[in-house]
């Protein structure tokens, strides 16, 4: 592991469904006055242009970003586009090769590596959060001062906007008291978001909303999906799903949904919860082996209620990596 992380002159971006991974490498891994392409193909064109948006927002010149698309998995294409942004021998080039078709991945890298002088080549690990590069070197940039972005940026670059759930009752910025008469699904809904809030003012979240909609063109509002609690560490999204049925079928669905937005909005980084006040151990084994997805995915019961701004702590600090060692490259 490094604490310097190698950066280049001119970045080559692999633009997938995701754009989270193309937003951190064009952030941390290209020098000031820099250049970065965004090779896309034709799904990811809307990403592309949202990501070039997003770049110049953040204080890069328009004209340092080119947007150029190719094939999705036919090699002399995909050859052909690297040729035309690439010049022969070009030194301080990098790619990385997160995002896009595994082919993508693979012709392009085969082609930067023939085309480019010692091109810096690199990857963001989902599980660890860190960068990867293929000399060895590795980086914990999870919590990066280099990149910074908000939850509404974030959601802005997935083409979706947000907007609050219950105008009066609840907010974005604030967990607001019990009002008398509340349901007693809404009064939940803070208890949680209370213990959330209590790791945002200790400094644990660098930002937290609740109570929001995700609003997506072409349907009506009363179809959007709904999130109780979103928060950011770093670029890592947590969701947090609050369920008062007993019902074990319910509360499983609640999950499920949850999991799903998280990791299309957040990608593999992606941290899924439920709080409930069912006392049920094997919700939580369930779900991770029907999804595969061992930690990244919480079930917070009534046992946990007392202590729930701890256990939420807890459970942040295992997910965010910081402190542990990134993984070992092993060529051998």
């Amino acid at each position: 592991m490094t604490d310097e992380i190698p950066q280049c002159d001119h970045l080559i971006l692999l633009v997938g469904g995701n754009p989270l991974p193309n937003a951190v490498a064009g952030r941390i891994l290209v020098k000031d006055g820099g250049r970065i392409t965004l090779l896309h193909t034709v799904d990811t064109r809307g990403i592309a242009d949202r990501l070039k948006i997003w770049f110049t927002q953040q204080g890069m010149a328009e004209n340092r970003i080119d947007v150029r698309g190719t094939d999705r998995t036919h090699r002399r294409a995909i050859q052909a586009a690297v040729e035309q942004v690439v010049a022969k021998g070009e030194e301080g080039v990098g790619l990385n090769y997160t995002s896009g078709t595994s082919a993508m991945s693979v012709h392009v890298h085969t082609a930067v590596s023939h085309r480019a002088s010692n091109p810096i080549c690199s990857y963001l690990d989902g599980r660890s959060l860190c960068m990867i590069f293929d000399d060895g070197t590795t980086a914990h940039v999870g919590r990066s001062e280099q990149f910074k972005i908000t939850i509404k940026e974030l959601f802005w670059l997935h083409n979706t906007q947000l907007c609050e759930k219950k105008d009066g009752s609840t907010s974005h910025n604030t967990v607001l008291p019990d009002i008398e008469g509340e349901q007693k699904g809404e009064r939940f809904e803070k208890e949680v978001g209370r213990a959330m809030l209590s790791l945002l003012e200790n400094g644990q979240l660098d930002e937290m909303w609740m109570n929001v909609k995700a609003e997506l063109s072409g349907l009506d509002d009363n179809k959007w999906p709904e999130f109780d609690v979103v928060a950011l560490r770093g670029y890592q999204l947590f969701f947090i799903s609050c369920g008062t049925t007993p019902g074990r079928g319910e509360l499983k669905q609640k999950l499920l949904e949850a999991y799903v937005r998280g990791r299309q909005l957040g990608g593999d980084e992606a941290c899924v919860a439920l709080a409930c006040q069912r006392n049920d151990p094997s919700l939580e084994l369930e779900i991770q082996q029907t999804l595969q997805a061992k930690d990244r995915v919480k079930v917070f019961g009534s046992n946990h209620l007392p202590k729930l701004a701890q256990h939420l702590s807890k459970w942040i600090k295992e997910q965010s990596q910081e402190g542990k060692p990134c993984p070992e490259i092993n060529y051998s």
